[in-house]
């Protein structure tokens, strides 16, 4: 098969930490209600204890890769790839997307992962008022599907590299 083309890998409207041109770019497709996804970012606790069980060395990879974002070594990229078997993913993702238009995907992202078992549209809004997001611009941008084309291309994307699940 082909090698895939880093500069394709991620768009500039991407969500990303760390410096602009890192030389080391990390991408993660990922799903907001994928409980393996959640294990990877540090909050579905049952998981964390069960890999750490079987290896104690084991640590969450999403806090370490934001950590070594935010000392500029790495470009960490945040790509959508919402599950058609998770129900909620595919709107969680959008409203992550949304909430980025407000500069707050990372505090969405955090709390979607934290919230794991709540991601329907209601508490969706919650979260956002909770983050303090401008409530109205916020509703309107997850009730008129504004982001949900953003979310399909990236889980095309995925598709396209070879992403087979998450993280």
């Amino acid at each position: 098969s082909e090698p895939i083309n880093m500069d394709d890998l991620y768009e500039d409207s991407d969500p990303f930490l760390g410096p602009e041109d890192a030389e080391i770019v990390i991408v993660e497709f990922s799903d907001f209600e994928c409980p393996y996804c959640g294990a990877a970012a540090g909050t579905h606790q049952g998981l964390v204890d069960r890999f750490k069980s079987s290896d104690p060395s084991w640590e969450a990879a999403v806090p370490k890769l934001k950590e070594l974002a935010k000392a500029g070594k790495i470009k960490f990229v945040f790509r959508d790839y919402p599950l058609s078997f998770h129900q909620n993913a595919q709107k969680a993702s959008e409203a992550a997307e949304c909430a980025g238009d407000q500069d707050k995907f990372w505090e969405m992202h955090d709390k979607l992962y934290e919230e794991q078992t709540a991601l329907d549209v209601d508490s969706l809004k919650k979260y956002a008022g909770e983050l303090g997001l401008d409530q109205a611009e916020f509703d309107e941008c997850l009730d008129s599907d504004a982001k949900a084309e953003e979310v399909k291309k990236d889980f095309a994307d995925g598709a396209k590299y070879g992403v087979s699940g998450t993280p």
